[in-house]
């Protein structure tokens, strides 16, 4: 197990090495149970608006995962005029 002393140099590593194209740029992604939870819905929700084309999202290996802005898109998509 780290101490503190070597988490906090790894962690000023990484981010005196952000801008340089590295890892650390990369947006965070979230897996078909977390975006379920930030949308409110179930899995099985999920995976139809995957399936319909409405959610896009990226197959590593095996597993789906979708940054901020696929859940963004996804929500412009849905949008509701509350006049209607």
């Amino acid at each position: 197990m780290r101490d503190n002393k070597e988490i906090e140099e790894v962690m000023a590593q990484a981010v005196e090495g952000r801008g340089r194209g590295g890892i650390e740029c990369m947006p965070p992604l979230f897996t078909i149970t977390e975006v379920a939870k930030y949308l409110q819905v179930s899995n099985t929700t999920v995976y139809r608006l995957i399936k319909d084309g409405a959610l896009c999202g990226v197959r590593i290996g095996q597993s789906l995962r979708f940054t901020s802005k696929n859940v963004e898109d996804l929500l412009e998509l849905c949008v509701v005029d509350a006049n209607d």
